[in-house]
């Protein structure tokens, strides 16, 4: 790679080979005589960062039974392929198999999907009233109480890899808080204006 961001692209390969080997996305095997694999390729993104945040590099291996066939060391064959077990990025089904599983995780958490917004899930146990707005793997957490917030991320833990920043930016549209004056929030559409 001739890229002068080449190292920033390397970590990004590295997170995301690393988040697929540990969510059991494949495992290696013998390719099946008469059968053809797939091939692969990486995609490249770079995610805008906020003001003073830099950008972030993000790569995706998506299509299906990634081919490693190829020449080992000394020239031998090797016929060895990647075989999902999981749906990855890019396929033509990974969005509505994501939405399917979980969904059906939301549910059986006790939560009730909107009829209104299918994308606003609620969960109401006792006292507490938990939010959430989703945009295909990202989502917005709102509560009454913050324990809530911390035990239902809790829970989401123990079944899918996650990650929780504070609220900067949520599908393309920037999100400023102002404690100071209260609970201020202002939200600027700027950012989905690109040309």
């Amino acid at each position: 790679m001739c890229s002068p961001d080449k190292d920033k692209w390397n970590v990004a390969t590295q997170e995301e080979f690393q988040s697929l080997i540990n969510n059991g996305t494949w495992s290696v095997v013998t390719c099946p005589e008469g059968a053809k694999a797939i091939g692969s390729k990486w995609v490249y993104d770079i995610k805008p960062g906020m003001k003073d945040e830099p950008h972030r590099h993000q790569r995706r291996l998506p299509y299906s039974d990634v081919d490693h066939r190829g020449k080992g060391p000394r020239g031998e064959t090797k016929d060895k392929v990647l075989r999902l077990h999981k749906c990855i990025y890019g396929l033509r089904q990974a969005p509505h198999v994501w939405e399917k599983l979980f969904t059906g995780y939301l549910k059986q958490q006790g939560f009730s999907q909107s009829e209104a917004d299918p994308c606003l899930f609620t969960r109401v146990r006792g006292q507490d009233i938990l939010y959430l707005a989703l945009w295909v793997d990202d989502g917005i957490l709102a509560s009454n109480r913050l324990e809530a917030i911390d035990h239902f991320l809790i829970e989401l833990g123990h079944e899918f890899q996650r990650s929780c920043y504070p609220l900067k930016r949520f599908v393309g549209v920037t999100i400023i808080r102002d404690r100071e004056k209260g609970r201020s929030i202002y939200h600027s559409p700027t950012t989905l204006i690109t040309s």
